[in-house]
Formats: structure tokens, C-alpha cells, sequence
């Protein structure tokens, strides 16, 4: 007896029991935000230190006065001695950054789940993601300060402008902060508006030294600043200036009482592990001039 069979089972007709599931070796976690506002503070160390209170001490400049008039001037240095300078006193003020947050990522891992999926680590898996996310976490505190501590505002339309710019520099440099480098932190949006313009100059621009000196985020040069791209930037009426001069000392901070530590629980009735990733960080604004903020009265 001849038999023929005129239906084709395709893959997806099979019971689940019946299917056989190959895991790639690749394993797609996305994206996640880039750390780019970050890098720009100073970091300091606390860790191995009594207390958690970081205090930088801030002194007064200087100034100059003059004589327009001497009671002898055939003899000046007579004259000088009856009237007597009046001192300047030179004072130091003090800005505290403390160490105020403790953050954290933590997961739980089974026997079964690794039982059941072998080829994956999930161990390296998590710990890398967990660093990543605590990274996230204080990027976004970051912005959040620098918006808030910026010392100086520039109002502008929805489309950041070469004048704008220009504009907020003469703001910074009639406050003394003439610098050589200025960082121009936009969202995406404000980005793909500076990329049309002809004044913008692309990394694929830069000379050997600033291709060296580039920084996480960067992605050329407008009205002299460097720019950097942050999406946490996105859908708020904010773009940030930002000197990255070392001539003037610390601009913002991030101070460090714990680095990045992750410890480990085993229970063995669960049959599972616990894991925490944590640092203990502060984050100050110290010279707040050297931060300026646009104000965008359209968000891009």
C-alpha cells in the first residue's frame, strides 16, 4: 500500500514539547546612556578617610589701590610712610561636598536558572549590567546638578544658535572664566541641528592632538566648544556649558567614600545567591561660574 502524505508539519506546528531551542552565543542587552556629562567632574577620593565631608577651600583675589596724590613729591617714600597703606586681607572661605547617597543594584540568581540555561554566565551577565546601571544612575544625577548649580543662564530660542553660543561666552569671560576649552552639552535633537550647520566641524576634522584628547560623547566643534550628545538631555528646555580649563581648579565634583564594591550571599535552602553592587558617592558644584546653562524657551 502506497502512502503519500499531502500536509506539510512545518516547525511551527509542533508541540512545545517536540521543539528543540538553540540559544546564540550572542546575547542582546540594547543600549543604555552613554556617560558623557560624568567624566567632566573632578573626582575624589574619601575611601580609607574619617567622616565623609569633602571641604575645599575657596580664597579671595586680591586688589590693587594707588596714591593719585603725594603730600611730597620730591620724597615719595616720606610722603608713603605719613599716609600709610591700607591693608587687603586675603580670607578662605570653604565649600563642603558630603557624601550623602548610597546607590545600589542588587539581583537575585537561582541554581535552576543556570541549570536550565548553562551556556550563559549569567553571573558575569549581571554584574557587568549592574555597574552600567549604577553608572546611569549617578550620570543622571550629574545632569541634575549641573542644570540646577549652573552660576550663569543664557535665554535662547528652540534652535540653539551660533550666536547664542557666542553669546554665552562673552557671559563667561566678562566673569574672568576666559578659557581654552568649553564643553557645549545638547540632546540629540539640538545635535542634528548643529550637524547642518556649516560653522559645525565634525571629529572626522580634528588633528591628531584633539583626536587624542577626545572625550566620551564628543562629536565636533561649534563656536569653539566642543560638543557632547546626551539623550538625558532629551525633551527638557536645557542645553549646559561647561569649562574643562584645569587652570581654574575644580569646577564640580564627584567624591567617592565607597568605589564601586559588589559582595555576595549564599542561601543554601533557597538555593539561590544574592548579589549588591554599590558606591557611596557626593556630588558639589564649586565654582559655579564655570557652568552656564541655556534656557530653551521651545524645547528642540
Amino acid at each position: 500500500m502506497e502512502i503519500s502524505i499531502e500536509e506539510v508539519l512545518e516547525y511551527r506546528d509542533l508541540p512545545d514539547q517536540l521543539k528543540t531551542w538553540v540559544v546564540s552565543d550572542e546575547i542582546i542587552e540594547g543600549a543604555r546612556v552613554p556617560l558623557v556629562m560624568t567624566p567632566l567632574l573632578s573626582e575624589k577620593s574619601l575611601v580609607g578617610e574619617v567622616g565623609r565631608r569633602l571641604v575645599f577651600p575657596v580664597a579671595s583675589q586680591l586688589s590693587a589701590s594707588a596714591f593719585s596724590t603725594l603730600s611730597d613729591p620730591e620724597n615719595p617714600e616720606k610722603a608713603l610712610a605719613d599716609s600709610g597703606y591700607s591693608p587687603s586681607d586675603k580670607t578662605i572661605s570653604y565649600i563642603a561636598v558630603d557624601v550623602t547617597e548610597l546607590i545600589f543594584c542588587a539581583v537575585e540568581l537561582s541554581d535552576v536558572l543556570s541549570e536550565d540555561m548553562p551556556k550563559i554566565d549569567w553571573v558575569r551577565l549581571n554584574l557587568r549590567n549592574m555597574g552600567l546601571a549604577i553608572g546611569e544612575y549617578i550620570e543622571t544625577a550629574v545632569r541634575d546638578l549641573l542644570i540646577a548649580g549652573a552660576g550663569l543662564t543664557q535665554t535662547c530660542a528652540s534652535d540653539l544658535t551660533y550666536t547664542d553660543i557666542v553669546n554665552a561666552i562673552a557671559k563667561q569671560e566678562n566673569v574672568n572664566w576666559i578659557a581654552e576649552t568649553r564643553f557645549l552639552i545638547v540632546c540629540p535633537d539640538s545635535k542634528a541641528k548643529l550637524l547642518l550647520d556649516t560653522q559645525f566641524i565634525a571629529t572626522e576634522r580634528y588633528t591628531t592632538v584633539e583626536l587624542a584628547n577626545l572625550v566620551n560623547g564628543e562629536i565636533g566643534k561649534f563656536a569653539s566648544c566642543r560638543v557632547l550628545v546626551s539623550p538625558l538631555l532629551d525633551g527638557m528646555p536645557y542645553a549646559l556649558m561647561f569649562v574643562g580649563d584645569e587652570k581654574f581648579g575644580t569646577v564640580a565634583t564627584i567624591v567617592y567614600k565607597r568605589q564601586l564594591t559588589t559582595k555576595s550571599e549564599r542561601d543554601e535552602k533557597k538555593e539561590t545567591t544574592f548579589m549588591v553592587s554599590s558606591v557611596r558617592v557626593g556630588l558639589g558644584v564649586v565654582q559655579s561660574k564655570g557652568i552656564l546653562r541655556f534656557d530653551i524657551t521651545n524645547t528642540p
